[in-house]
């Protein structure tokens, strides 16, 4: 749980806080589907910056259920790992 911030210092969420609340899962449970702003946590970056990987190709497309926009956690992490390190040249997009 994250706590409140004092005035003049910035939010800190929980790693809990910052993937969202599946409180509805027994302990060690990770869910199957995770939301855009889930999905970004899980990475450490920004929704909109998860968005331009998304259109560039360097994170998968999203599913669609019911209205629903979501993303498979352990394609996330395959794309994630594919990317290159610090100082590697760039590889062949997977995704596409």
């Amino acid at each position: 749980m994250s706590r409140r911030a004092q005035p003049g210092e910035a939010a800190t969420p929980s790693p809990a806080g910052a993937v969202g609340a599946f409180d509805a899962l027994p302990p060690g449970v990770l869910p199957f589907a995770v939301s855009r702003t889930q999905a970004a946590a899980l990475l450490g970056i920004s929704p909109s910056f998860f968005d331009t990987l998304v259109t560039d190709a360097r994170m998968p497309a999203p599913f669609e259920i019911g209205g629903r926009v979501l993303w498979d956690p352990e394609e996330l992490r395959a794309a994630f790992r594919a990317m290159p390190r610090r100082g590697q040249p760039a590889r062949s997009n997977t995704w596409d």
